[in-house]
C-alpha cells in the first residue's frame, strides 16, 4: 500500500507545518503572553486619581503664656491666636478639632489640661479635656486655591498652690473631612 503511506506522510508533514505555523509566533492567552522558548518583557503602566486632599500648617506654636503665679485665672496666651492654615489645594469641606493629649507636667508635678481653654470667636470658651476631641470649626468649605487661616485663641488658669516650674501640656489639632 504505497498510496496509504504517502497519505499518512503527507498528513504528518501538514500537521508538522501547522504546528510550526501556530507556535512560530508568540500568542496571547488571557493576560499571559506565551513566547515558547524565547524571553519576553514589557512595561506596564499604572494610574491612580487622588480625589480628596487636605493640607494644613500650624503657626504661632507653641502656645505660650509666659511667667504666671499660682491662682492666676483666664490668662490669655501671649502669642494668640494659634493659626491653622488650610492649604489652597484642600478640595473637600473640613472640620477642625482640638484635643488635650496630656496634662501639664513639670517633673513630678502636674495640673489638669482642663485648666486650658480655647475659642474661635473670643466670646465662648471651651475647656480642653484629656483625650476628648472638641470641635473648633465644623463644615468649612474648601479654600478654592488660596490658603485660608483659621484662628484659635487660648487662655489658661493656674491652680492656687501650684508648685513652681515650667509646665508643658500637649494638644492634638486635627483637620479632617467634614
Amino acid at each position: 500500500m504505497k498510496g496509504g503511506k504517502e497519505i499518512y506522510f503527507s498528513l504528518f508533514v501538514f500537521l508538522l507545518a501547522l504546528t510550526f505555523a501556530i507556535f512560530r509566533e508568540p500568542f496571547t492567552a488571557g493576560i499571559v503572553r506565551i513566547t515558547g522558548l524565547t524571553q519576553w518583557s514589557s512595561v506596564a503602566e499604572a494610574t491612580v486619581t487622588v480625589l480628596e486632599y487636605i493640607s494644613a500648617t500650624l503657626f504661632n506654636v507653641p502656645i505660650q503664656f509666659g511667667d504666671l503665679n499660682p491662682g492666676t485665672s483666664g490668662q490669655l496666651a501671649i502669642n494668640n491666636p494659634m493659626q491653622i492654615q488650610i492649604g489652597g489645594e484642600t478640595n473637600v469641606p473640613y472640620n477642625i478639632t482640638l484635643e488635650g493629649t496630656s496634662n501639664f507636667v513639670s517633673g513630678s508635678y502636674t495640673f489638669s489640661i482642663s485648666n486650658l481653654e480655647f475659642n474661635t470667636t473670643t466670646t465662648q470658651w471651651t475647656q480642653y479635656e484629656l483625650n476628648v476631641e472638641k470641635d473648633a470649626y465644623t463644615n468649612l468649605p474648601p479654600p478654592g486655591g488660596t490658603p485660608v487661616n483659621q484662628s484659635v485663641w487660648h487662655r489658661i488658669s493656674v491652680p492656687a498652690g501650684q508648685v513652681a516650674g515650667t509646665y508643658v501640656g500637649n494638644l492634638m489639632v486635627r483637620v479632617k473631612k467634614a
